[in-house]
């Protein structure tokens, strides 16, 4: 799933990814999957392009 993220941000998350043994948890994360989903497919000019990873930033501020 990494090799398909746009910045090294989501690399990131994705990478740092584990399995949950917990329902509840595992039940937050399909909503919130099926919402970005359903967010990405309504319209055509919905993207995360120019997403920059801004961590460094913030934790300089």
């Amino acid at each position: 799933m990494a090799a398909y993220t746009s910045f090294s941000g989501g690399e990131d998350l994705a990478l740092s990814l584990q399995p949950t043994t917990d329902l509840f948890e595992a039940e937050l994360w399909q909503k919130q999957t099926s919402e970005a989903v359903a967010l990405f497919d309504s319209a055509d000019n919905v993207t995360i392009g120019g997403a920059r990873d801004v961590r460094q930033a913030v934790d300089n501020s």
